[in-house]
């Protein structure tokens, strides 16, 4: 694996570096700058914020995950139809009122399944620290050398 791409915002940031932005990332990228720059500072960030990066499966999960509330929204939104198909009919006052509930808990559900979608997009388009390949497992394996 090897990172092709990191853009980490200030507000993921809590070591004293500003935002990183890092594109066209080689085979070897070299890091040079005095002492107390924030070479080792910026090293260990890339190495926390790997951990957090989605993995192979946990996309997947969440790709078929949002597949079946897209299709649950639309059987919900089939259903709200009916009911109020049904509506125009009703002179019941009690299957009236059970029908406009059932409508408003469709619609509640519907709303939060769409904010469950907005969440998970946000994971499965992490693009923190890009890769060159998903996998199941990020692990970073530092390197300094003991002399130059």
């Amino acid at each position: 694996m090897r990172i092709t791409k990191i853009n980490i915002p200030k507000e993921n940031i809590n070591n004293g570096l500003d935002s990183i932005k890092m594109s066209g990332l080689g085979q070897v990228v070299l890091l040079a700058g005095k002492n107390g720059s924030g070479k080792t500072r910026l090293l260990n960030l890339i190495a926390n914020k790997i951990g957090t990066k989605p993995t192979k499966s946990t996309i997947e999960e969440i790709n078929i995950r949002i597949k079946t509330l897209e299709k649950q929204i639309s059987q919900d939104k089939g259903q709200i139809a009916s009911y109020k198909e049904l509506l125009g009919d009703e002179t019941n006052l009690i299957v009236r009122k059970s029908h406009e509930d059932l409508i408003e808990n469709l619609q509640k559900n519907i709303l939060s399944f769409q904010k469950e979608i907005k969440h998970n997009n946000t994971i499965v388009n992490w693009s923190i620290i890009e890769t060159d390949e998903i996998k199941d497992n990020y692990s970073i394996i530092p390197f300094v050398p003991k002399s130059l």
